[in-house]
């Protein structure tokens, strides 16, 4: 991957041929986690994960093979039809997600456009921007039987332990059952999780903004469910603060929801307010 420079006219793009923008001052391209240095074709430090990948070169990047795998951080390599979804947010804070996205991310992602609140994209692209891999699941069916997963649930968030299982949230506790795994070398930030959405239960209960006097709509409860659940994932407070207390450290108790529900009320105002203006 070598360098090269064509001025066209007095035009000059800072985003070269590899995708990624040239750093003036260092003369390096920055690829999310290292460094490239394109007058010598190498990069300037091992891969994140080398540690995970000792039969690879520590300098390993994108699985030795660009034409089918993409490697956006240095985290993980990526299939390019595989789970990892890039986003872009528009100027009026629409999200916009690449073609290798779920159906059910996809109806997401197109619900909390329409949904007239800017906090709610603003939550989603923050998750997009995570470390952690999420995966996402829509459940169209109703779960109304006891010990069924999503039982009374509008929406779910399961951080996943070192072996890529979903743990189970114990209430009783206020923890996990068994161990998330997290990203290492952060705060916070777990490695993998799982959101769902029970939409069925949403649409046959109406959701929670009717309780607090909120007249939005059903499309309008799954946006706030979505951004609810994904608010669990980049609550790096809580989740270092749990962390801790799991470890024996000091801790200060957060609950699970202290940062969620104000923002959570917001989502609620906006949604409501964007019904009110489109009323005739």
């Amino acid at each position: 991957m070598a360098e090269q420079r064509k001025p066209v006219a007095d035009y000059y793009n800072s985003w070269k041929f590899t995708g990624k923008e040239l750093d003036e001052e260092t003369g390096l391209y920055y690829f999310g986690a290292r460094y490239y240095q394109p007058s010598w074709s190498v990069w300037l430090s091992v891969d994140p994960m080398a540690h995970a990948l000792p039969s690879w070169s520590l300098y390993v990047a994108f699985g030795d093979n660009p034409i089918n795998n993409i490697d956006p951080d240095g985290r993980y390599f990526i299939g390019v039809n595989d789970k990892a979804v890039k986003f872009k947010q528009r100027k009026d804070g629409t999200l916009k997600i690449g073609r290798n996205a779920s159906a059910d991310l996809k109806h997401l992602v197109k619900t909390v456009n329409a949904s007239g609140s800017g906090t709610a994209m603003n939550q989603i692209f923050e998750a997009s921007q995570n470390k952690t891999k999420i995966h996402v699941n829509v459940e169209s069916e109703i779960h109304d039987k006891a010990g069924q997963l999503g039982y009374g649930l509008l929406g779910l968030h399961q951080a996943h332990d070192a072996d890529g299982n979903a743990l189970k949230w114990n209430s009783d506790k206020g923890d996990f059952d068994g161990t998330p795994a997290y990203v290492e070398g952060e705060e916070g930030v777990y490695k993998e999780a799982t959101i769902t959405i029970f939409k069925g239960n949403i649409e046959e209960s109406g959701g929670n903004g009717q309780y607090y006097g909120f007249d939005i709509t059903i499309d309008q409860e799954i946006t706030n469910t979505f951004q609810h659940e994904s608010h669990h994932d980049t609550d790096k407070e809580f989740i270092q603060d749990l962390r801790n207390k799991r470890e024996g450290k000091p801790n200060e108790g957060i609950d699970p929801h202290q940062n969620i529900h104000p923002q959570e009320q917001k989502v609620y105002q906006e949604l409501h307010d964007s019904n009110k203006k489109k009323s005739p």
